[in-house]
């Protein structure tokens, strides 16, 4: 028989008999379509396919299936023996075109929809009204021929028979899976009723849809062993998903027995190898496209799913041991639009376990995740004794994230399970301050668990971590201690290693060797310190920051109290014993020493970093008083007779303070009386042992104001007043202190090369300054510049800039003598002199820009001719470029000499005076904005030509500059400027602002 025949026998069933009408909605209609299309098939089969119908005669009983009275079942039977003989004369392996994939898929629906889903249970599978409009048309048509299941099973024979060629399984396991499960799964497990020969039961029980007619063991059999075949078969994520749509069912909703099976199958799924991940997958795929709120809350809801036992495993461990590898293995399974809903799903289902079972999830799931830094302590140092490298970086790097997607996807932040992470807190802390040493992609990560911890934690309790942390002793058990013995070192691929000391030694030589060195030095102190401050800062806790704060005051005014300064003569009389003891006692010693510098180091930080935020609430206030004034009678006690005039401040501050928080009242909170209640004990000690009659006595009348509740407030008002006038007097002269500050950073500006800012700032405070220099006459200041001492004479400079500032009228009639001195400063090799000259020629300009500004830029030019003049060029470059910062909105005026000295200098043959001239360019045309456009055509010809021919890469760069200034300064104003320009040259500046 030729293929064509089969082909064109199946375009006759499936091929429409004309376009739909509205009148052929009826059960009728489709009745007689259905009909028709067999009428003609019979007599294509007598006229045209004669060996097909022999071939059908003899494989089939086809004078029954004629003879068949339901009009959609023959139809079906039809489709079925046309399929099988397609089938049959296929190969394996052969590929079919579009044309004939498409008339395949078709008479696959007609199959499933009139063979397959009106025999399915009401519930069981996806129901026809959700596939066509012309579900009522089947759904409702009279069965009277055959059962369900011999249809069902016919049907399902006919589709397993399509899995063998490759090309027609694929569309029956894509789009008729979900028939094929429902159907098996209605065949193997719907409960059933006894055999009956009444033909009304059956009829009976079918329209009921809660019980089927049973059928052969046989027939049972076969379904059981071909949807065992199909289940391992398919791919599981898509598995997972067809049997989470029969679970739901559509209207109405699955049966009870439909939901026990696909829940049995599932658990199966998540109990082999990958399970986890395949339900995963499965749950998920659709919402991987546009995740919405619902779709966190599936995450949550999987991850507790999978955190529950089946009924079928008795054992709770023997299903951690099964579940909990393939659970850290979402870590890293996933990518692309999955990954965060893997780690979600991930992090929930852990946090469930260790609600359920803390200790089974603390051995099954914490500790293989946390392994590679407990390596770093000091309870597994006997177990890595002999390795070199503990953790590579690739180790490390994946431990870290899986520790942040753990710990941070958890959206609890009360939740039990981030109390785990304390045990690995301090190989965190370590490691967190080894990269603050350099630029590493860890450091974000390990700030994000670090961050989490704590603030998962109580104050107090975030307060005794940190502490452990910073301030680590011997006797210290909060935290469990750090191995000796190890280090970390930059990994070549970038990350981080763990090794130990061995490793050190056998790759002595390597740029390994000093990568820890600084801890044992004063580098090492402040960058740990450094890194306890900023972990302050992200947990951003007023009360947390306070509270560590006064703790560590506490230990200062311990450590003062401690007699640890002069080392203990040994009592023993023994030689051996006594060398031993001094041993001891210097080792002591030194740890005393380094614990007391690191206290001081923190605290210096600490005010450095936090400042004034540190103590916003009157409680934290008066704690901080309360150990200030300890740390007093601590000092007081060791001072003799004689106290340090700034102890003495710092006391009376600290006890005016107090007075004026001490304000009584009904409304004064209960934590706040009781703090100054306890202040008045160490208000006592400070009045009896301070050595200072006037403090003692001013401590002695706090102390009787705070015993008896204000009842007898002696001196009060004065200690206030006091207070007041020292705090004026402190901020004076801080204001004094900040002001010299200024000004020394502002020289020191100058020296390195001022900055815009700092030139426009230096100006101001030279018209604003009135005090200093403007006194003295102008005759005198003059007559130092002769002075052989260079210091003398760049002060005069600066005096004399001064006068000019505040346009002194002597000082403006020799303004054309104060250039020259200002041009032959210029030259000077002292850098104070000649930035001060530089100063005073920006000063000029800004007197008398129309005069000073064209002699500049003629030096400026006139100098080429004189290559050893580099320095002093690049001196009056300077010079030109502040001058026109100071000039601002008047500089326009000047564009044209301004521009061309320095496109001269562009063209100068030292690289350096080009790469220079190129940088004032970029400047001034960031100045001069939109004014720039009667010489863009010049300036970016030129840097078109240095772009194309210049060799020194320094000096393209800088024409490079110039654009990108040139382009940040016009903005908007972009387009109107370039509007004249070439359609080449601004391609061209497109081109370099993009570079």
């Amino acid at each position: 028989m030729d293929e064509s025949n089969v082909m064109r026998a199946m375009a006759i069933l499936i091929s429409p008999e004309a376009k739909p009408t509205a009148s052929t909605t009826s059960q009728t209609q489709l009745q007689q379509q259905l009909a028709t299309k067999m009428t003609e098939f019979d007599e294509k089969l007598e006229t045209d396919f004669a060996e097909l119908l022999h071939e059908f005669e003899t494989e089939y009983d086809w004078q029954k299936i004629k003879d068949c009275e339901d009009i959609a079942w023959k139809y079906t039977q039809y489709s079925v023996c046309v399929l099988k003989r397609f089938v049959g004369e296929t190969s394996k392996d052969d590929i079919l075109s579009v044309r004939i994939q498409k008339m395949v898929e078709s008479l696959l629906q007609f199959i499933v929809y009139l063979g397959i889903c009106p025999n399915l249970i009401p519930g069981v599978g996806i129901p026809l009204n959700r596939r066509s409009k012309f579900a009522a048309l089947i759904e409702n048509r009279t069965r009277y021929a055959y059962d369900c299941d011999s249809q069902l099973i016919y049907c399902l024979k006919a589709l397993l028979s399509c899995t063998k060629v490759t090309s027609l399984s694929v569309v029956v396991l894509t789009k008729h899976l979900n028939d094929l499960l429902a159907s098996f799964l209605q065949i193997c497990h719907a409960p059933r009723k006894k055999s009956s020969s009444s033909t009304e039961q059956e009829s009976t029980s079918m329209q009921s849809g809660s019980e089927v007619k049973m059928f052969t063991e046989e027939d049972k059999l076969y379904c059981q062993q071909e949807l065992g075949k199909l289940l391992s078969k398919i791919y599981q994520p898509l598995l997972v998903q067809e049997l989470l749509l029969l679970q739901s069912g559509g209207s109405p909703r699955s049966p009870r027995w439909m939901k026990v099976v696909c829940g049995n199958i599932l658990s199966d799924i998540l109990l082999k190898p990958k399970g986890v991940l395949a339900i995963v997958k499965g749950t998920l795929q659709t919402s991987a496209d546009s995740p919405s709120a619902k779709d966190w809350q599936k995450c949550d809801g999987l991850g507790r799913l999978i955190a529950n036992c089946p009924k079928k495993i008795s054992v709770v461990e023997d299903y951690y041991k099964l579940i909990c590898k393939q659970v850290l293995d979402l870590f890293h399974s996933c990518d692309g639009s999955l990954k965060s809903f893997t780690y979600h799903v991930a992090a929930s289902c852990i946090t469930a376990m260790y609600s359920q079972h803390p200790d089974l999830a603390k051995q099954y799931l914490i500790e293989p995740l946390q392994h590679p830094l407990s390596k770093c302590l000091v309870s597994d140092a006997v177990l890595d004794s002999n390795v070199a490298v503990l953790v590579d970086e690739r180790e490390l790097s994946q431990c870290l994230q899986d520790l942040r997607h753990l710990y941070t996807y958890n959206g609890d932040p009360n939740s039990a399970l981030r109390v785990t992470l304390q045990p690995i807190l301090c190989p965190l802390f370590h490691l967190y301050c080894h990269t603050n040493k350099g630029i590493s992609p860890l450091r974000s990560i390990l700030k994000d668990i670090l961050s989490v911890f704590f603030k998962s934690q109580k104050p107090l309790d975030s307060v005794e971590l940190l502490y452990g942390l910073a301030l680590p002793t011997k006797t210290e058990t909060v935290l469990p201690k750090l191995r000796e013995d190890i280090q970390f070192i930059n990994d070549a691929d970038g990350g981080v290693a763990i090794v130990t000391a061995d490793f050190k030694k056998d790759s002595a030589g390597n740029d390994n060797d000093d990568d820890d060195d600084d801890d044992d030095d004063g580098t090492g102190v402040a960058n740990k310190m450094d890194c306890v401050v900023e972990v302050i800062q992200v947990i951003n806790n007023e009360t947390l920051t306070a509270d560590f704060f006064i703790k560590i005051l506490r230990e200062l005014t311990k450590i003062l109290a401690e007699d640890f300064w002069t080392p203990q003569t040994p009592t023993n009389t023994s030689e051996s014993k006594t060398l031993l003891e001094i041993e001891d006692n210097l080792s002591q010693l030194s740890e005393s020493y380094n614990h007391a510098m690191n206290v001081l180091s923190l605290i210096s930080s600490m005010c450095d970093v936090l400042g004034t935020s540190m103590l916003n609430q009157t409680l934290h206030i008066l704690e901080f008083a309360e150990t200030t004034l300890l740390r007093m009678c601590e000092i007081c006690e060791q001072s003799g007779d004689q106290l340090d005039p700034l102890i003495a401040d710092t006391l009376t501050m600290t006890l005016g303070l107090v007075a004026m928080l001490y304000q009584p009242s009904d409304k004064m909170e209960s934590d706040v009386k009781i703090a100054f209640q306890k202040m008045t004990s160490v208000l006592k000690k400070l009045s009896e042992v301070c050595p200072n009659t006037f403090l003692g006595q001013m401590a002695a009348d706090l102390h009787i104001t705070l015993a008896t509740h204000n009842a007898v407030s002696p001196n009060l008002e004065s200690l206030r007043d006091e207070t007041l006038r020292k705090s004026t007097k402190g901020v004076s002269n801080s204001s004094k202190v900040d002001e010299t500050m200024k000004k020394s950073d502002r020289d020191e500006k100058e020296v390195n090369g001022s900055s815009e800012r700092g030139v426009t700032s230096t100006l101001s405070d030279l018209k604003m300054d009135n005090t200093g220099d403007e006194t003295v006459e102008f005759d005198e200041i003059y007559k130092e510049l002769s002075d052989p001492s260079i210091p003398i004479r760049a002060h005069a400079i600066r005096a004399l800039t001064k006068l000019l500032a505040m346009r002194d009228s002597k000082a403006l009639d020799e303004k054309d003598k104060l250039l020259k001195v200002f041009q032959e400063n210029l030259e000077s090799d002292d850098a104070y002199l000649y930035l001060s000259a530089i100063q005073g020629v920006v000063a000029l300009v800004d007197i008398s820009a129309q005069t000073v500004l064209p002699i500049l830029c003629k030096q400026f030019t006139s100098t080429v001719a004189h290559p050893e003049n580099i320095e002093m060029r690049m001196k009056i470059g300077e010079a030109l470029v502040r001058s026109s910062r100071v000039l601002g909105a008047m500089l326009p005026a000047y564009v044209k000499p301004l521009i061309g000295a320095l496109l001269i200098g562009v063209k100068d043959t030292d690289p350096s005076i080009r790469a220079s001239s190129l940088s004032n360019l970029a400047e001034v045309c960031f100045v001069i904005k939109a004014a720039i456009t009667p010489v863009i055509h010049e300036i970016v010809s030129c840097i078109h030509d240095i772009v194309k021919t210049e060799s020194e890469n320094e000096v393209r760069r800088a024409a490079v500059h110039v654009i990108r200034q040139l382009l940040s300064a016009l903005q908007e104003d972009s387009l109107q400027v370039l509007e004249n320009c070439d359609e080449g040259t601004v391609q061209y500046i497109e081109v370099c602002s993009t570079a």
